[in-house]
């Protein structure tokens, strides 16, 4: 069974390869990767992003829809390790007060 969130779907590993494929597209590091996002001004990341949600959600097979979000949590076993309503469920979380 899988498990949803009122708040935000889990995007399919397709949409979230889109995702990364636009941004280092939109950002001039494709073929570059992570290193490259990384060394992207506050600014320049967020004007690349704002292209992604155009690219994202025009053409003929948009990605995501009115009303849905396009960026969110994705379960990668590395950070995070689990749907977050699972882990929440049995303790998996860090108390802040």
């Amino acid at each position: 069974m899988v498990e949803y969130p009122w708040w935000q779907r889990f995007k399919s590993e397709d949409i979230l390869e889109g995702q990364y494929r636009d941004l280092l597209t939109a950002t001039g590091c494709k073929g570059l990767g992570l290193p490259c996002l990384r060394n992207l001004t506050g600014q320049n990341l967020a004007l690349a992003a704002q292209q992604t949600y155009r690219t994202a959600y025009s053409g003929s097979n948009p990605r995501y829809g009115y009303g849905d979000y396009y960026y969110g949590p994705s379960v990668d076993n590395s950070t995070i390790l689990g749907l977050p309503s699972r882990e929440f469920t049995v303790g998996n979380f860090t108390a802040v007060c």
